[in-house]
């Protein structure tokens, strides 16, 4: 919108973009205690000791579903034992158009006791459900008619103030606000301590193989996910809430001279 704006001829300091944001009071994982976290996993009959990796969103065009889908199926297909060692389990919260191409991905391991479909649920439920789990995924992908994707993923946002360790997709806005990141083609030795300010793990958009890759060094390395999580719920609450998002137009009204 921006760009198309400067080609109609709108002057750039008169422009203000900014991704979407969060209330870090909704999106705040100290609400949610280890009674309430174990109530959710109940629900679905998901073991309290499971290692929960999650997919929330509406399975729209471009959310990447199907590449999460993709990548349970190869766990759960080539990697069994090691997937029943690490207490694995694969949560989709939500439904929508890709929901078949998910389900079909998925196979007969649709039917397995690593994976579960919640179906729609309430969006103030929402956090409960990032809550209880230990690795978010945002596997976004490009637009499928080749234009630029224009997304700003609210889910993205919503994971990182959960303080979650999340496995994304370095595509456009979401690599860009995620900058600092580590690309899993590029891994930290086994034995290298967590350090500096990286807030995910970056997956090339679209490979199912990156998106294993991710999961896989996150389940074997818990300090990293709690250290991405710290990170990324730190840089949510520093530039992604509604307060900066609003007070940022107002600044630069302001700076315009249209208030004072």
């Amino acid at each position: 919108l921006r760009d198309e704006l400067l080609e109609r001829g709108v002057p750039a300091e008169r422009i203000v973009t900014y991704p979407n944001c969060i209330d870090p009071e909704t999106f705040d994982p100290g609400r949610f205690s280890a009674a309430d976290k174990s109530a959710l996993r109940a629900r679905y009959g998901i073991p309290d000791d499971a290692l929960v990796v999650t997919f929330v969103g509406t399975f729209g065009q471009w959310h990447g579903a199907p590449v999460l889908a993709q990548a349970a199926r190869i766990m759960l297909d080539q990697r069994a034992e090691w997937v029943v060692a690490k207490k694995l389990h694969f949560l989709f919260v939500g439904d929508g158009l890709r929901m078949p191409e998910v389900k079909a991905a998925l196979g007969p391991q649709l039917e397995s006791l690593h994976v579960t479909m919640t179906g729609l649920v309430l969006q103030k439920e929402a956090p409960a459900y990032l809550a209880a789990s230990d690795i978010l995924s945002s596997p976004h992908v490009p637009n499928a008619d080749g234009s630029r994707f224009f997304g700003s993923p609210t889910k993205l946002f919503e994971y990182m103030a959960m303080a979650k360790a999340i496995v994304a997709s370095d595509l456009e806005q979401v690599g860009e606000v995620l900058r600092d990141s580590v690309h899993v083609s590029m891994p930290p030795a086994s034995d290298e301590s967590p350090t500096g300010s990286p807030t995910a793990l970056l997956a090339t958009p679209g490979s199912a193989d990156d998106i294993v890759a991710g999961i896989t060094f996150l389940a074997e390395r818990p300090d990293w996910r709690g250290f991405l999580g710290d990170n990324a719920r730190d840089l949510a609450l520093r530039k992604y809430t509604w307060h900066h998002h609003v007070q940022a137009i107002l600044d630069r009204a302001q700076h315009l001279g249209l208030i004072a």
